[in-house]
């Protein structure tokens, strides 16, 4: 039945409806996101899905973009919003961004190129031991 949280039977479905589906399967009872391709289905399907369960516990909210959805995933509890490589180096795309979005919480720019770099690097530090793996939550 498509009011309960774990479906049953065989379900022929895309990656992504069997994605949302997953994530209804494993508890998930909150979604802030919108349609936007490739991953379209996934928000139609958790639109559809969530406020159908029959636990009552479900809720979908349509929003504009990735910050908001973040925004509201953490309750507006946002520290930063950070801006990296080149991007934070163009001063009128700062701006524009930081017009838009410094009403969630200050904007920090790290600019720089060589983000992949640093990301290999770190990994290859962490697997040897020189570097410690840190957790978050």
């Amino acid at each position: 039945m498509e009011n309960e949280r774990v479906l049953t039977g065989r379900h022929f479905m895309q990656g992504n409806v069997a994605c949302a589906e997953g994530a209804l399967a494993a508890g998930c009872s909150f979604m802030a996101g919108y349609p936007i391709t490739p991953a379209s289905e996934v928000s139609e399907r958790m639109a559809s899905r969530l406020p159908a369960l029959t636990d009552d516990n479900g809720v979908f909210i349509q929003m504009e973009d990735e910050i908001s959805s973040l925004a509201a995933v953490v309750s507006g509890n946002v520290d930063g919003i950070v801006l990296t490589g080149g991007l934070a180096r163009d001063q009128r795309v700062v701006k524009e961004i930081s017009d838009r979005i410094s009403f969630l919480a200050p904007v920090l720019l790290f600019p720089g190129e060589n983000e992949l770099e640093s990301l290999a690097v770190s990994v290859i530090e962490a697997l040897s031991g020189k570097q410690d793996i840190r957790e978050y939550s």
